[in-house]
């Protein structure tokens, strides 16, 4: 197939220019030039069946046609079709002498008929002896087919063998005066298809204008496909009194068995034109950028006139049009900018020779000269949505310099008017005229903010009053305004210059925790050498600092114990660090004692008692009503017999818990508490925890007295060691056993973790008694092992028997490998799933291989993520390998159980394998809620379905075609990765994620990370762009690892691209290294032009690639000039449908505009958050750019965001003094801002 595939490629390219010539060239010049055939024989261009074709009808004849026309040669080579599991021939034909093998009049086309139908689902491939066939033109030998793959196929099941019948259609034969705006109808007995062709509707040949019209099946003339009945509407109505055959060519329908109409043919003849009279404009109206013309019947809609047909004026002025559609009745045109209510609009409109507007029957509407346009009468005035202003009314501790938001009912635009803050009884506080604008992204919204220096005063009630004409929707109807003091109110913070004070130094595991007296500012970090912590005397390092609210979290290098002495210092910078909301900064701190977290007191056990049946246990607080199956949680143990509770309840701090035995005089008892679904809880819902073998006082017994919880006496027991391993857990005593004397698997009772593992069996050998477990206990956790002594108890060969002993520690030496058991550890960390764990079905991949299935149940997931967990693996990753004589890889795994691996901790993912490639899914990166909507369920249902087809495929065809044209050559792959989530019936594409999927390529071609990058086809670019790669390299083997929220496919590729303008420029080996990876490229195919200025489309582009965001034209359609038709709009929508660029409040992004340094410096620091890196300054924003003499250049709107450009290294001065932040950045510069910000958000590598 991959000669083939080869083949195809250079003769699709063939035929397109074959029929470009046909169209552009005269018929008696293409007519006139003969074919050559291929001098080294003829090649098969088409089969039929096709390779991998599914669901052939058993009745099928096969077929396949050549390149050239070809004839038979005499002597024995055969055609034999074989049955491809037994590999047993099904019919053989010598093609010089049988009859059943035919060739067309064409000379290309030869039909194998066989002699009986093929079986029902059975696979069958077909062999051609070389010298079957040889061409015409040189005789030249077919090569012929040897392999079992190249072309085979597979018979359908329960074949509907019957076509479809057509019962009625519309016009009828023969009709005549049909309408000629009429429609073409067919309706079968059953639900058809259409399914590739073209249906033919075609004046008769006497006919004054000949009027041919082929109709493809994909175009959206045709309609029904799936329905009984198909229908044609012709786009531009037919001829009148004209007579037309309409024909359905044989195989262009289909049923869903495959079963082809045959065809047919009937005539009917066209009415007379109606009147010809032009179509009228009712109606000329403007609403904001477009003027709706409204025409007295429905329009041509394929028949849209230029926008220089256009001259509209607005108050006397031009103002152009930019786009023109027809839907309907009306005809829209969109204009270069708003029109406000009460400007004076005319329109004209100049007709065409032919086209223009026009109605169906093709009349033209005649011209329009300087017509008024009146505004579309829209009486509702825009309104204040009051619970999504910021701040909402009657907001207390508001800051001094906030800004302000506020949300109407509908798109509006500034007016005239002004917004004012104005304070409330206050004799101080003076009236604030605003700064106000309309957001750039969402028009429904407002920003106020205050004027540069001004700060309102604090603890002080202010209200917004908003002129009546300051706001005003698109209709030119104004908001009423706020002209009082009620309807939006706040109240500012109270300044204060008091630092905030530690009230509180606690630890927890490797985690400090300061808690402070006021709430602190989370956008001021300190850096972690403030920071001086010792355990015990000796210094251990802050690893990193957090701040929510009132606490700082401090994380340390590793836990402190219980017990160790803790000690803090803290020193204050010059400025930044802790502070509260005002920006006060919280004082040093020295050697300050920090005290273990004390988590709520847990109730415990005080005294516990046993008479007859009845066991009372009673607490040290007051415990909450118990369940009514709380009691399962119990078990009792008496005299080597163990009893089930039966009841339960609880009053006050006593529990009486009845059990299905009883107890007699002298018996010794203990109780075991195992909490599970019904916990027993105190009044404050804390927890009892889970107790073992508590001795219970005997009531019955006259000597008795009350209980307290100490372990069984142990007596002179002889255990010399316990330990465990995995789940097997050895006893040694100092004396030989006597193994005739078996204690059963209830003698012993093993904790761990408040959890009992259960005892599976006991064996005895020598001095050791060996205990399998049901489970493991986890690593490096506490064991504790119980013994109750019988009468078959653990006896020694000189007769005594072993004393029972309670909770007596057993040294856990589980490790990785005797934990894993039946999993091994995985390449790359986490655990292998077995082959064994699959069940396996046929299936067909996204590229029509047959392949197997591999289905994973939820229980060997859930039990290897609980192993990888309990080893206490870095990755909780489950991976299942594919084996690699698979001819693709489809994996099913329940979407529950990858929604329940979530709780078994962060990062959880699940990774399948196949040949060289992985593809690993984060658990937490699939949106279950939306999954089920989309399968149509209330909750998680069903698998999800992991798909890889590698290699040439159909999948592939539009990536290796963009890898050629661009001379990249490919390393790995490609490979086409689909992921789908599928119940019952119904599969649903899952297009993307809500993270990054990790995907991996092994290669052992030797790689050059500058030049070479994993990439694929962006459909909505119509280009190659690069996918996040990082190389690494072992066992020979280099390692591509690249990221995407999508799913398509990929190759690896090493980029040529090349400019003879960088050879010698400082940022040349940067500009190269950036184009050849497919991110930045240059203005034209040999200069890049590095000292030439960026542009505001350009760089929203190559940031766009260089994160990997798919391209998103729709979300670009929002910015008035941008055209959606050209590539770069589907990157500037990318990034601005990932929050990067906002574009202007007169709704344009300008990117033909250049870029300025701060802009740049803007949008990638938002660009680092899509990439999931969040920047958080350890000081302020001034004190990054203070350095640079200009810092006062920089807007207040860029100022936080260059401040962490530079704290990052992303930007830097163009001199050691002088940031230049308004100057227009090179694309040189721009280049190397991009790399080093990929790099710092390691989505690249060089």
């Amino acid at each position: 197939m991959n000669k083939l595939n080869r083949y195809f490629k250079k003769i699709s390219l063939v035929l397109a220019v074959v029929v470009l010539l046909q169209i552009s060239l005269p018929e008696w010049l293409t007519l006139s030039q003969p074919i050559k055939a291929a001098a080294q024989g003829p090649i098969i261009v088409s089969t039929s069946p096709a390779d991998d074709f599914l669901s052939v009808v058993p009745s099928a004849k096969l077929t396949f046609t050549f390149d050239e026309s070809i004839t038979k040669v005499n002597g024995s080579a055969t055609i034999t079709i074989y049955e491809y599991d037994t590999n047993t021939v099904f019919e053989s034909f010598v093609v010089a002498s049988s009859g059943a093998v035919t060739i067309d009049s064409t000379g290309k086309v030869v039909t194998i008929q066989p002699s009986k139908p093929f079986q029902e689902n059975t696979e069958y491939y077909v062999n051609i002896e070389p010298g079957a066939f040889a061409n015409v033109s040189n005789g030249a030998n077919f090569n012929g087919i040897a392999s079992t793959y190249e072309w085979n196929f597979k018979t359908g099941v329960q074949v509907n063998r019957i076509p479809p019948v057509l019962q009625a259609h519309s016009p009828a034969l023969g009709a005549l005066d049909v309408p000629i705006t009429s429609s073409v109808s067919m309706t079968f007995d059953e639900e058809v298809y259409v399914a590739s062709g073209e249906f033919s509707l075609v004046s008769d040949l006497s006919s004054t204008t000949l009027d041919n019209r082929q109709i493809p099946v994909t175009s959206n003339q045709v309609t029904g496909s799936g329905s009984k009945t198909i229908t044609i509407t012709p786009s531009v109505a037919l001829y009148p009194n004209t007579t037309y055959t309409f024909s359905i060519p044989n195989g262009v329908i289909q049923d869903s068995s495959g079963n082809k109409y045959p065809g047919y043919s009937w005539s009917f003849k066209t009415a007379a034109a109606p009147l010809k009279a032009p179509p009228t404009v009712t109606k000329l109206e403007y609403s904001g950028s477009t003027i709706t013309m409204t025409y007295n019947e429905a329009l041509n809609e394929n028949s849209i006139p230029a926008v220089s047909r256009f001259y509209i004026t607005v108050n006397g002025v031009n103002r152009p049009a930019t786009a023109i559609s027809i839907s309907g009745v009306t005809v829209k045109v969109t204009l270069s900018n708003v029109i406000m209510n009460g400007q004076v609009v005319k329109l004209s409109y100049s007709k065409p020779s032919s086209g223009g507007i026009q109605d169906l029957l093709q009349n033209q509407a005649l011209e329009i000269a300087n017509r008024d346009v009146t505004p579309l009468v829209d009486p509702i005035a825009p309104t204040l949505v009051i619970v999504s202003t910021y701040p909402i009314n009657n907001t207390s501790n508001v800051l001094t310099d906030s800004d302000f938001t506020a949300e109407f009912s509908e798109t509006v635009v500034k007016g005239a008017g002004s917004i004012w803050i104005k304070p409330i009884g206050s004799k101080t506080a003076q009236d604030i005229k605003t700064n106000f604008y309309v957001d750039g992204t969402n028009t429904t919204i407002v920003h106020i903010t205050l004027p540069t220096g001004v700060r309102l005063e604090g603890s002080t009630n202010y209200y917004i009053e908003i002129a009546s004409d300051a706001i005003v929707n698109l209709a030119g109807n104004t908001f009423s305004g706020i002209q009082n003091q009620n309807e939006w109110t706040f109240k500012t913070i109270a300044v204060d210059t008091i630092p905030p004070t530690v009230t509180k130094l606690e630890y927890s595991g490797s985690t400090i925790t300061m808690t402070l007296n006021e709430d602190l500012n989370g956008n001021s970090i300190p850096a972690v050498s403030s920071f001086y912590i010792t355990v015990d005397g000796v210094s251990r390092p802050a690893t990193a600092i957090s701040i929510s609210g009132a606490t700082v979290k401090v994380t340390l290098s590793s836990a402190i114990m219980n017990g160790q002495v803790v000690k803090l210092s803290y020193s204050k910078p010059s400025s930044g660090g802790i502070q509260d909301l005002l920006q006060n900064q919280a004082l040093d701190i020295s050697n300050r004692d920090v005290t273990p977290l004390v988590g709520p007191i847990a109730p415990t056990l005080v005294s516990g008692s046993v008479s007859g049946n009845t066991i009372t246990l009673t607490f040290n607080k007051e415990l909450a009503t118990a369940s009514s199956n709380a009691y399962q949680q119990f078990s009792v143990y008496i005299a080597g017999n163990y009893y089930s509770a039966s009841s339960l309840n609880t009053s006050g701090r006593v529990l009486t818990l009845t059990f299905n035995g009883t107890i007699t005089d002298r018996q010794s008892a203990y109780i075991t508490y195992l909490p599970s679904t019904h916990p027993i809880t105190d009044t404050d819902g804390v927890n009892v925890a889970a107790f073992s073998s508590y001795s219970l006082a005997n009531a019955t017994s006259s000597s008795n007295s009350n209980s307290v919880y100490t372990p069984v006496s142990t007596g002179t027991s002889s255990l010399n060691s316990a330990i465990v391993i995995g789940k097997t857990l050895t006893l040694t005593f100092n004396e030989t056993l006597n193994t005739n004397y078996i204690p059963s698997v209830n003698s012993f009772s093993i904790m761990s973790q408040n959890v009992m593992l259960s005892v599976e069996k006991v064996t005895i050998s020598g001095s050791v008694v060996t205990l399998t477990l049901n489970s493991s206990p986890k690593i490096g956790k506490a064991v504790y092992i119980s013994y109750y002594p019988s009468a078959n108890g653990i006896h020694t060969t000189s007769g005594q028997t072993i004393e029972g002993f309670a909770s007596t520690s057993v040294a856990n030496q589980t490790t990785l490998n005797s934990l894993l058991g039946e999993y091994t550890e995985a390449v790359g960390g986490g655990i292998d799933l077995k082959i064994s764990a699959a069940t396996t079905t046929s299936a067909v991949s996204p590229a029509g291989t047959s392949t197997n299935k591999y289905s994973i149940s939820a229980l060997p997931i859930n039990n290897a993520y609980e192993a990888a967990k309990s080893a206490g693996m870095n990755k909780l990753r489950v991976v299942f390998k594919v084996p690699d004589t698979e001819r693709a890889a489809i994996v099913a795994v329940p979407l529950s159980t990858l929604q329940n691996a979530a709780n078994f901790g962060k990062g959880a993912s699940f990774a399948v394998q196949y040949n060289d490639i992985t593809y690993e899914i984060p658990v937490q990166s699939l949106n279950y809620s939306e999954i089920s909507r989309i399968l149509g369920s209330s909750e998680v249902v069903g698998d999800l379905l992991i798909k890889i087809d590698q290699g040439e495929t159909g999948l592939i065809n539009s990536l290796t075609s963009a890898i050629n044209r661009l001379n990249a050559s490919i390393l790995a792959g490609p490979v086409h990765f689909e992921v789908v989530a599928a119940f019952e019936a119904t599969e649903k594409k899952i297009p993307s994620f809500s993270g990054n999927v990790s995907r991996s390529m092994d290669t052992v071609t030797s790689i050059e990370a500058k030049s070479a990058a994993v990439v694929w086809y962006d459909p909505e670019a119509d280009a190659l762009s690069y996918v996040p790669t990082l190389f690494t390299t072992s066992g020979g083997k280099t390692v591509a690892t690249f990221k995407s929220k999508g799913n398509s496919a990929y190759a690896l590729v090493r980029g040529s691209a090349n400019y003879t303008d960088i050879g010698k420029h400082w940022a040349g080996t940067t500009i190269q290294a950036l184009a050849r990876k497919f991110i930045v490229e240059g203005r034209t195919t040999t200069k890049f032009e590095p000292e030439q200025s960026m542009t505001r489309g350009e760089f929203a582009t190559y940031i766009s690639k260089g994160l990997g965001l798919s391209g998103n034209k729709s979300a670009a359609s929002k910015f008035k000039d941008v055209n959606t038709g050209a590539t770069m709009a589907a990157y500037i929508g990318a990034v601005s449908e990932a929050g990067i660029v906002m574009g202007n409040t007169d709704g344009t992004f300008k990117p033909d505009s250049l870029i300025t340094r701060q802009e740049m410096a803007v949008m990638m620091t938002r660009a680092a958050a899509t990439a999931e890196v969040t920047v958080s300054l350890p000081s302020s924003a001034s004190s990054y750019l203070e350095k640079y003499n200009d810092h006062s250049k920089i807007s207040s709107w860029a100022k936080n965001d260059v401040a962490k450009a530079v704290y990052t290294g992303v930007i830097s001065g163009q001199t050691t003094t002088t940031l230049s932040p308004l100057t227009h950045a090179t694309r040189a510069e721009a280049v190397v801002m991009i790399q080093r910000l990929l790099e710092s958000v390691n989505l690249l590598e060089m």
